[in-house]
């Protein structure tokens, strides 16, 4: 068995990379490892005595989206179905007992495991709520993952409809939801993912500016929009769209009225990201 780790970058953070890369070569486990490098940046990052597992192209078109399928094309003939394919942001890192944990919760039944997006600094899980146990993946809660930690067997990908959506994602036009994206249209093919609290990919906390926050809920619109008219599913369109409303609405009660604002801008760009999004 291999696993592809594929990494976009824009070689803006080469201290963090060259982090990525080393826990992924201290991983244990006998395991075969490839570790792709999808770089958009200006500058190449590999010098000449890089390990042979570790691949860079270069591409020119920015997104990540864009980036992680052209990672996906490069190992469609390189690899069996019953490997393994990830795809890490450049500044997350694995502990060394990473592969031993998503080994063990891959069986028959599972065509995707998903973990834990963990900050070990301050010792809490990375973004919103994460769940307590193990549990099977679907459409209800499909958007409470990170694509840092989800790792995928090769044949969903040999179905060739299922890719990440370029218009989604940072450097595209729509600043995020291609990770939720990609999911859905997953458990939409049938393929059953399981998120196993037991195994963490590291990540640091971090709060965004109101320049990215505003990116991120226009992108979000846009897969709201898929959401419901491609996937079907209208609970999770009010789950996220109440959030920024009653936030909104709670803030101004209490008359913090800049708090309120930053809800009231991020329920603004959820909207317009919504209908400007063409299915």
């Amino acid at each position: 068995m291999k696993i592809f780790f594929v990494v976009p970058t824009l070689n803006k953070r080469p201290n963090e990379l060259k982090r990525l890369i080393n826990s992924i070569s201290s991983l244990k486990g006998l395991i075969e490892k490839k570790i792709l490098i999808i770089n958009q940046g200006e500058e190449i990052f590999l010098d000449n005595n890089i390990q042979d597992y570790i691949i860079e192209i270069k591409i020119d078109r920015k997104g990540t989206s864009n980036a992680k399928n052209v990672g996906i094309e490069y190992i469609l003939d390189k690899s069996n179905d019953d490997d393994l394919i990830c795809f890490p942001d450049d500044d997350c890192w694995y502990p060394e007992d990473s592969i031993e944990k998503i080994i063990s919760a891959f069986n028959n039944e599972n065509d995707g495991i998903i973990g834990r997006a963990f900050d070990p600094n301050i010792g809490r899980d990375f973004g919103f709520t994460q769940f307590k146990n193990s549990i099977i993946v679907n459409k209800n809660n499909a958007h409470k993952f990170f694509m840092i930690s989800m790792f995928f067997k090769v044949k969903i990908f040999k179905n060739t409809t299922v890719r990440f959506d370029p218009e989604l994602g940072v450097g595209a036009k729509y600043g995020c939801g291609e990770e939720t994206d990609l999911l859905f249209d997953i458990l939409k093919n049938h393929y059953k993912i399981l998120y196993d609290n037991n195994f963490k990919v590291y990540h640091l906390n971090y709060e965004m500016q109101t320049e990215q926050l505003l990116s991120y809920s226009y992108g979000q619109g846009a897969l709201l929009k898929k959401i419901v008219f491609k996937y079907k599913s209208i609970g999770v369109f009010f789950t996220i769209i109440l959030r920024p409303l009653l936030g909104g609405v709670y803030f101004a009660l209490l008359l913090k009225f800049q708090n309120s604002k930053r809800y009231f801008l991020r329920l603004h760009r959820l909207y317009k990201g919504f209908f400007d999004y063409e299915i």
